[in-house]
């Protein structure tokens, strides 16, 4: 046990905090050189040996210790320190407690071995080599992306014979907060605490000062011992210069420590570096953080797009740049001319608009733009003309097969998918400004000629979305044929991620038909984000929708006559208004049927179904980085950018690991941390366009109400008892809460469930066939959440503030979409 010899020859049991080899971590593995550093620097670290990962290779080969191996190990545990005692044996991994994986629980650990009984010993020992074969090992390994049968050593540690032991985090590891210790502890050993059985009592320790936050049924420390343990930790993050996770024991006064590492993937604050100006957050319209993927593709085209288009249509907007912020999104919108103060007084801006010549050039175009026939025109060039040619390539895209690809080809496919997006959000955004027109002018006719409200006009068009509907409807199908026969719907409850090869093993036609749905549905990202995963990685969700489709015990609402219906209530108190009059209303609605399906469909068509091709390209690239441990993780690529993931493909770029982590850290901080709701000067209001040529006011005036009804402000909560928000949807319906905050949870949905969400995008239009109804904390009448709502006959409620922490799973509330409110009853579902 000498450490190393002046050769290259080891000794097989090295003492922790010799000089000699603990620094090696190919020879002692992660935990022992973090437990040798500690005490070599002084720190109360209960007496340790290491057999080293050459020794315990042997040990692998063998099934066990080796003959030649027992001297050694028998003169360790008869060392000073651990001799007749008992040992605490546990795994030390070269990979283990590293930056990018901690493999914490992952391997054996044997307690209270008696270190007088070599036999029990070298059974610890093998029993701990044996486990890093186990298959949770190699699965854990798997999804980091990381090469199997990593060498692995065996500490064989003096077990503390603890009053108390935990863990003690220097920061805290959800939050990314560093100004607190939080200390976690049991009465006795610490291994039910570490391996997540019991929480224990907590600690938060502030500037010496100690408080409980959580209790457990007795108390396990003193504040004094709970601030003399964060001290200990304390000193050992500063002596790493990191955040540190600590094991330690409490024997009779004394602090040992039984493990030190660094925090993992620990949150940590973006740095903002965004050009001077009014950045605004986008609320209401994301249900998670957008990843940094998804970021560097899609928001410059969102950009692009919206300002061509605002250009083309006459807009006081000259462009929109948009800007990712650890996952929020920020936007600055400049405005004809560049100026960056309020908006002039509208008599003003009236005769800017006459004199000046970018204002002058913006009223042609708007004069242009609503020129007759103009948007009938673009209307027709998407159903005759772009729909067919984005799907086209879409589908030409679709059936290559990424993973046969080169690297070459991989980086020459991604960029294609890109420019399908690019080409897709043009398009999209080009048919907006007619849109707006449209539908801002059935509203403000059923206003001025029937005093409706926006969500009353708005029914006049339900029924009319089909792309909103249309998955729903056919995904509705293929339960029907599903649930005519009992071996098809066996698959759905069974577990297994091969639901669709199942289901065509045991019903060719319910089969077929669901590969079918899932080729043309389950490839868009649920989510407006290139990043975002696709309902196609998730089958067994897949499954659990479909299941739930069978269970539906009502029909689903027939929107249609609900339409017919409404618009039979318009027309009726015209029938003695002049002809003018009824030509007005009935050329509104003809402008608005003509326009209110293109919004849904573009969207899909030209953003989310191209987005998913991105996404699977990028998938593909992410297992090729973790095979070649570029990455730890294959979905780590996430938090690349798209240039940074082209350059790796074609060997151009390298440290993607530590990229990938800092924006993973960056991304978890600000989900704890949302940022403002504007960065840098605060946002001017929008402009009083009254004084404007006729075709420019009105062009703005709709494009400004949309997106108003697009992103309505939040209602805050009313009184206790009830919340309040924008209606969306007409309707009343009565069931258990259901929080969604991420697409991962739709199979926790039931038939009948009021889902609560942050907000929702035209893929979760899965769910909405069978939920009773929808309240999210954003968006507004002409959101996708209301739009969706609409077409499946689901009361809405939408902008109501702090929903997802007000409101909780099982708890029963009735929805009112014609209010506006959600009412709480007085029991829960699950405690009646």
């Amino acid at each position: 046990m000498t450490g190393l010899s002046s050769g290259a020859k080891v000794d097989d049991v090295l003492v922790v905090g010799d000089d000699r080899g603990g620094d090696d971590i190919s020879l002692v593995g992660g935990k022992a050189r973090a437990l040798n550093r500690l005490a070599r620097d002084g720190f109360p670290v209960p007496p340790a040996v290491v057999v080293t990962t050459r020794a315990c290779a042997l040990v692998a080969a063998a099934g066990g210790v080796p003959a030649e191996l027992r001297p050694a190990i028998a003169a360790a545990v008869g060392s000073p320190g651990l001799r007749g005692g008992r040992l605490a044996v546990r795994s030390s991994a070269v990979e283990e407690d590293s930056p990018a994986a901690s493999f914490a629980g992952q391997f054996r650990t044997v307690l209270g071995v008696a270190a007088g009984s070599l036999d029990d010993v070298c059974t610890a020992i093998a029993d701990v080599v044996r486990s890093a074969s186990d298959d949770r090992v190699a699965a854990y390994r798997s999804r980091l992306g990381s090469a199997a049968n990593s060498a692995i050593a065996v500490v064989l540690q003096r077990l503390v014979e603890a009053d108390a032991a935990g863990v003690a985090f220097t920061a805290n590891p959800v939050t990314g907060d560093r100004d607190a210790v939080l200390v976690s502890a049991v009465v006795g050993l610490g291994d039910r605490l570490v391996d997540g059985l019991t929480a224990g009592e907590q600690w938060s320790v502030r500037n010496g000062a100690a408080e409980r936050v959580l209790s457990a049924a007795a108390p396990v420390l003193t504040a004094p011992q709970a601030a003399a343990v964060a001290a200990v930790a304390r000193r050992v993050a500063d002596r790493a210069g990191v955040p540190q996770d600590v094991e330690w024991a409490i024997e009779g006064d004394a602090v040992q420590l039984l493990q030190a590492r660094a925090i993992t993937a620990l949150p940590t604050p973006p740095a903002v570096d965004l050009p001077e100006g009014a950045w605004i957050k986008e609320t209401g319209r994301r249900a998670d953080l957008i990843t940094p993927f998804g970021a560097s593709v899609a928001l410059a085209l969102v950009g692009e797009g919206l300002s061509a288009a605002f250009a083309a249509a006459g807009s006081l907007v000259e462009r929109i740049e948009m800007a990712s912020v650890g996952g929020e999104v920020y936007l600055r919108v400049i405005p004809v001319g560049g100026h960056a103060g309020p908006p002039p007084p509208w008599p003003v801006l009236g005769l800017l608009a006459r004199v000046a010549p970018p204002l002058r050039a913006r009223c042609r175009a708007a004069r242009a733009a609503l020129h007759p026939g103009v948007a009938d025109g673009l209307f027709d060039r998407w159903a005759s003309q772009w729909r067919p040619e984005l799907l086209a390539h879409a589908e030409r895209l679709r059936v290559l097969d990424v993973t046969a690809m080169s690297d070459a080809e991989l980086d020459a496919h991604l960029a294609e998918t890109v420019e399908l997006l690019r080409r897709g959000l043009e398009i999209h955004f080009r048919l907006v400004p007619p849109y707006a027109v449209a539908i801002h002018g059935l509203v403000v006719a059923c206003r001025e000629l029937l005093g409706w409200d926006a969500v009353q006009a708005l029914e006049l068009l339900t029924g009319l979305s089909p792309a909103t509907s249309e998955p729903t409807r056919e995904l509705s199908a293929v339960a029907e044929l599903i649930g005519d026969t009992e071996a098809a719907r066996a698959v759905l409850s069974a577990p297994g991620g091969d639901v669709r090869q199942r289901l065509r093993e045991v019903d060719d036609k319910a089969g077929a038909a669901f590969d079918a749905w899932c080729d043309r549905y389950a490839v868009r990202v649920l989510g407006e984000d290139p990043g975002a995963a696709t309902l196609a990685e998730q089958p067994a969700m897949l499954a659990g929708l479909l299941d739930a489709e069978l269970a539906r015990a009502a029909a689903p609402t027939n929107v249609n006559k609900d339409r017919e219906f409404a618009v039979e209530r318009a027309r009726t108190p015209r029938a003695n208004r002049s002809q003018d009059v009824r030509q007005r209303f009935e050329a509104a609605l003809a402008a608005a049927e003509r326009a209110y399906p293109t919004r849904e469909d573009t969207a899909v068509w030209g953003a989310c179904h191209p987005a998913g091709l991105i996404r699977r390209a990028l998938v593909e690239a992410g297992r090729r980085f973790a095979r070649s441990r570029a990455l730890d993780r294959a979905d780590d690529v996430v938090y690349l950018d798209v240039e940074t993931v082209r350059a790796a493909l074609t060997g151009r770029v390298d440290r993607l690991r530590e990229k990938a982590l800092r924006a993973r850290a960056e991304h978890a901080w600000v989900a704890a941390h949302p940022g403002p709701p504007f960065i840098g000067k605060p946002p001017a209001g929008s402009p009083d366009v009254r004084g404007l040529p006729r075709a420019a006011r009105l062009m703005n005036q709709a494009l400004m109400w949309t997106q108003n009804q697009q992103h309505s402000r939040p209602v805050p909560s009313g009184a206790a008892g009830a919340l309040h928000g924008v209606p969306a949807a007409t309707g009343r319906h009565t069931g258990p809460v259901r929080v969604i905050r991420r697409f991962e949870q739709f199979d926790q949905v039931r038939p009948g469930d009021v889902v609560v969400c942050p907000a929702t995008d035209p893929s979760w239009s899965v769910l909405f066939g069978i939920v009773g109804a929808i309240v999210t904390e954003g968006g507004g009448a002409l959101s996708h959440a209301a739009i969706v709502a609409r077409e499946h006959g689901v009361p809405a409620v939408l902008a109501v503030g702090g929903a997802t922490n007000a409101l909780h799973d099982d708890q029963l509330v009735t929805v009112d979409g014609t209010a506006g409110t959600v009412a709480l009853a007085v029991f829960d579902v699950n405690r009646s």
